[in-house]
C-alpha cells in the first residue's frame, strides 16, 4: 500500500487481505502498515504542524495552520500548474493579512473586504483560459499583495496584459512564445525563444528560462508603481502601455511595431549601437529617443504612459519607458539602480546573461562607462516585479566583500533582520545615501559586495531590535572582505524543551517519519519607502521538530518546559522510527514558533506499523472477492469520520474519489495499482487542503480498471 499525497490531510488506508492464516502456534512476528498520510503545507511564523500517532485506534492525523480561504480562491489554486499552487496559496494568505487594524477592531468587516479583494483576483484565473492562465495565475501570485488590493477596480487589466504578450507576438520575427502544454495538465508552462546573433557573427536560438519569462516579460510592474490604465493624449478611453506602446503612437511618433517590423534577431551583440543594425535592441533604443526628450518633466513619473504622453524625462523617465517598450517587444528587461550615485538604466537578458543598456547615453553591453565619467558605485541593485532587488555591483567596479552577522542577547543568529547599506551620495553635501538592504540568513549573516574607495554605513532591524545607522568601513578597498557583527538587545523565541532517551515502549506498535523543508518564504522591503512586501524563496527553509507524549504535548501547548525526543533545530530534513505504546498518544511537531518573518514550506510522510504474528501449522486461504463491490460508507450521516469499504475481484489502477454534488473534487483516497482484496478508508470529513467540510451530501466514486460505481453520503456538522 502506497500512502496517498494531497495538500494537506490525514488518510488512514488500511488494506485487508483476502488470504487469511490460521495456525495453532506463533512462530515468528512481522510489522504491518495499520495507517499512513503525507501532506504539504505552508508553516507562517509562530504556528507549527502536528502529527498525531494514536495506537489506540490504529491511526495517524495531522492538524495545520487553516488557511481560510474561500471556495473561489481554492479554485483558482486548483487550476493554476503545480509549480504556482502554493504561491498563489500564499498571496491569498497574505491579502488575508491586510488591514490589521481593521482586522483587530472589526473583524467580521475585514473578513468581508479582503475576501472580496480574493475572490476579484481568483476569478481572472477561474474565468480565464488557454493560453494565459498561467501568466494570470503567474501576476496574481508574484504582485505584492498591497498592490493587488489598490488594483481591485481595473484587475481585468492582468488578463488584458496576458493576451497583449501573445498578440504582440504574432508581428516578432526574432521571438517566440512556446507553451508546454495547457491548463488541462498538471505541470503546464510557457517562456519564449529568441534568435541572437554572436559577435562572431553566427546566429543562435535559445530558450529563456522560464522564470525569466514570468518576471521580465510578462509582469506588468516596471519599478515601483501600481499598474493602471492610463489615457494617452491620442485615445478617447484609457489603456495598459504593453497594447499602446507596441502598436499605437501620437501624431508625428513613430510607431514601435512597424519599426520592429521584420527583425531577425533581438540582438546582434553590437557595442552602443541604436540602430536597426543592432537587432530588436537597438531599434527600441532608437524608438525611445525619437518619442522622448532628456529633461525634468512635470510631474516626475513612474507611470510609462504618462512620461510618453509628456515625451520628457530624466535617467529615471527614460529607465522606466525603456523597461515597458522592451517587454511590449518581448525583450526580457528590468532596471539598474544605483541609488547613491542618483541614477537608474536597464538591463536585458539576452543568451545567459544580463546586459547593461541605457538608450539615453546609447549604452549597449558598456558597464564601465560609469567610471570612465568618474563615477565611483557602493552598489548597484537589479529590481524584481514583486518589490525584491538583488545586488549587481560586480558587473560595474571592482568590489570588496562586507560580511554581517547578526545575533541576539544571548548570541544566537538571527534570521531576517533587514541590513541596509549607506555610503555618501555622489553629490557633495547630499550626505549619506540609503544604498540597498539585504536580510540575514538562519546562520544570522548576510553579505554585500562594495565599490571600493568609499565610506560605508549599516543600519539593522529586526523584531529582536535594531542598531542605529552605525560607520563599519572607511575608505574601502578592492578585493579585501570586512566583517562586521552586531548582538541586538532583544532574545529569539525558543522552545522550552527538555531532551530525553526514547521512552519504552510494548513493541507493539512503530511509526516512521520522515520530512523535508525545500524552501522558505522571506518577506520583505527592498527600498525604504516601497508599496507592498516581496516574497523571496530561499533555499533550504528549516524548522524545529520533536516527539513527545500527551502529557508533555499539553505543557508544550502551555509554554511550560516539556520533556521530548528526537529533538532537532534548525533542520531542513529528518528521518526516523520510533516504537510507541498502545496506550499514548504521541505528536510529531515541526514547529516554525522561533521565527518572525519567514514561512517554511514542509513536506512529510508518517507510517503507523503494528506487530502482526505469523502462523504456521494448518492454514486456510480464502480466495478473492469475486465480484467489484462498494460498501455503503458507515455511519451514515457522520460527523468526525465514517468508513468506506469495498473489494477488487482483480487488480487494477484503483481511484477512489470524493466530489461535492457539485461534482468537483473534494479528495483523493486513492490514485494507486491495487492487487484483488478487500479495502476500507476512513474519511475524516475533510478536503484535500486539510479543512473541515460543510454539512450536505458528497458523493464517493471508485474506479478500478474499466468497473465503476458510485454512492452518496452525508455530512452532519
Amino acid at each position: 500500500m502506497r500512502p496517498t499525497t494531497a495538500f494537506l490531510g490525514c488518510i488512514a488506508l488500511v488494506v485487508n487481505s483476502f488470504a487469511i492464516s490460521t495456525a495453532k502456534a506463533e512462530s515468528a512476528a512481522e510489522w504491518a502498515l495499520v495507517d499512513s498520510l503525507s501532506f504539504q503545507t505552508l508553516i507562517p511564523p509562530g504556528q507549527r504542524v502536528v502529527i498525531s500517532l494514536d495506537a489506540n485506534v490504529d491511526s495517524l492525523s495531522v492538524t495545520a495552520p487553516l488557511d481560510n480561504l474561500t471556495d473561489l480562491a481554492k479554485q483558482a489554486i486548483e487550476k493554476a500548474p503545480v509549480w504556482l499552487k502554493w504561491d498563489l496559496q500564499d498571496t491569498f494568505a497574505r491579502i488575508k493579512e491586510l488591514y490589521p487594524a481593521l482586522k483587530k477592531f472589526k473583524p467580521e468587516r475585514h473578513a468581508v473586504l479582503t475576501d472580496s479583494i480574493v475572490n476579484t483576483f481568483a476569478s481572472l484565473i477561474v474565468e480565464a483560459e488557454d493560453p494565459i492562465v498561467d501568466e494570470v495565475a503567474f501576476q496574481v501570485a508574484h504582485i505584492a499583495p498591497e498592490l493587488l488590493s489598490e488594483m481591485v477596480d481595473y484587475s481585468a487589466l492582468l488578463v488584458e496584459n496576458a493576451q497583449y504578450v501573445y498578440r504582440n507576438d504574432e508581428y516578432l520575427d526574432y521571438a517566440q512564445v512556446l507553451d508546454y502544454g495547457s491548463c488541462s495538465d498538471e505541470d503546464y508552462y510557457s517562456t519564449a525563444k529568441y534568435r541572437l546573433r554572436t559577435a562572431e557573427g553566427d546566429t543562435i536560438e535559445y530558450e529563456l528560462p522560464r522564470e525569466y519569462y514570468y518576471w521580465y516579460v510578462v509582469h506588468p510592474v516596471l519599478s515601483r508603481e501600481t499598474p493602471v490604465y492610463f489615457r494617452p493624449a491620442s485615445c478617447t478611453t484609457s489603456v495598459f502601455w504593453r497594447q499602446y506602446l507596441f502598436n499605437e503612437a501620437e501624431p508625428g511618433y513613430p510607431v514601435l511595431k512597424d519599426r520592429i517590423a521584420g527583425c531577425q534577431t533581438l540582438w546582434n551583440s553590437l557595442v552602443n549601437v541604436d540602430s536597426t543594425a543592432n537587432g530588436a535592441v537597438g531599434i527600441v533604443s532608437q524608438w525611445v529617443q525619437d518619442s522622448i526628450e532628456w529633461g525634468t518633466p512635470n510631474p516626475r513619473s513612474r507611470q510609462p504612459l504618462e512620461i510618453y504622453k509628456l515625451h520628457r524625462g530624466r535617467c529615471g523617465e527614460w529607465s522606466y519607458i525603456t523597461a515597458a517598450a522592451a517587454r511590449s517587444a518581448l525583450i526580457p528587461t528590468t532596471s539598474s539602480l544605483a541609488y547613491a550615485n542618483d541614477h537608474i538604466w536597464n538591463e536585458f537578458w539576452a543568451a545567459g546573461r544580463w546586459v547593461q543598456w541605457e538608450p539615453v547615453n546609447t549604452f549597449v553591453d558598456n558597464p564601465g562607462s560609469y567610471e570612465r565619467w568618474g563615477w565611483k558605485f557602493p552598489t548597484v541593485f537589479n529590481f524584481r516585479g514583486d518589490g525584491y532587488i538583488w545586488p549587481v555591483t560586480e558587473r560595474y567596479t571592482e568590489t570588496g566583500k562586507l560580511q554581517i552577522e547578526v545575533r541576539d542577547t544571548d548570541g544566537n543568529p538571527v534570521d531576517d533582520a533587514r541590513v541596509s547599506l549607506y555610503a555618501p551620495h555622489r553629490y557633495e553635501g547630499w550626505g549619506i545615501w540609503f544604498c540597498g538592504a539585504l536580510y540575514t540568513d538562519r546562520h544570522g549573516q548576510c553579505q554585500f559586495a562594495i565599490g571600493d574607495s568609499l565610506d560605508y554605513y549599516v543600519r539593522v532591524d529586526s523584531p529582536v531590535g535594531e542598531v542605529s545607522r552605525t560607520k563599519v568601513i572607511a575608505n574601502s578597498a578592492p578585493g579585501q572582505q570586512y566583517d562586521w557583527s552586531c548582538n541586538l538587545p532583544g532574545r529569539l523565541s525558543r522552545l522550552s524543551v527538555n531532551p530525553v532517551a526514547e521512552p519504552s515502549a510494548d513493541g507493539q506498535y512503530m511509526a516512521e517519519i520522515s520530512f523535508q523543508v525545500p524552501y522558505e518564504i522571506v518577506y520583505g522591503y527592498g527600498f525604504p519607502k516601497q508599496t507592498g512586501e516581496f516574497a523571496k524563496k530561499v533555499y533550504p527553509g528549516a524548522v524545529e521538530s520533536f516527539v513527545c507524549d500527551a502529557e508533555n504535548y499539553r505543557k508544550y501547548l502551555a509554554g511550560s518546559n516539556f520533556d521530548a525526543f528526537e529533538v532537532q533545530h534548525n533542520v531542513s530534513s529528518g528521518s526516523f522510527s520510533v516504537p510507541i505504546s498502545r496506550s499514548n498518544t504521541y505528536h510529531f511537531v515541526l514547529s516554525n514558533e522561533g521565527s518572525f518573518l519567514p514561512k517554511q514550506y514542509v513536506s512529510a510522510v508518517a507510517k503507523l506499523y503494528k506487530k502482526q504474528p505469523t502462523w504456521v501449522a494448518s492454514t486456510t486461504v480464502l480466495p478473492p472477492p469475486q465480484s467489484f463491490f462498494l460498501s455503503q460508507n458507515y455511519p451514515n450521516p457522520f460527523n468526525c469520520s465514517t468508513l468506506i469499504s469495498y473489494r477488487l475481484p482483480t487488480g487494477a489502477y484503483t481511484k477512489l474519489n470524493i466530489y461535492d454534488i457539485g461534482g468537483r473534487l473534494v479528495r483523493t483516497f486513492v490514485s494507486a495499482y491495487q492487487q484483488p482484496g478487500c479495502y476500507s478508508v476512513r474519511w475524516d470529513g475533510k478536503d484535500r487542503f486539510g479543512r473541515d467540510v460543510a454539512s450536505g451530501v458528497y458523493i464517493y466514486r471508485l474506479v478500478a480498471g474499466n468497473l465503476a460505481s458510485s454512492r452518496k453520503l452525508v455530512v452532519v456538522r
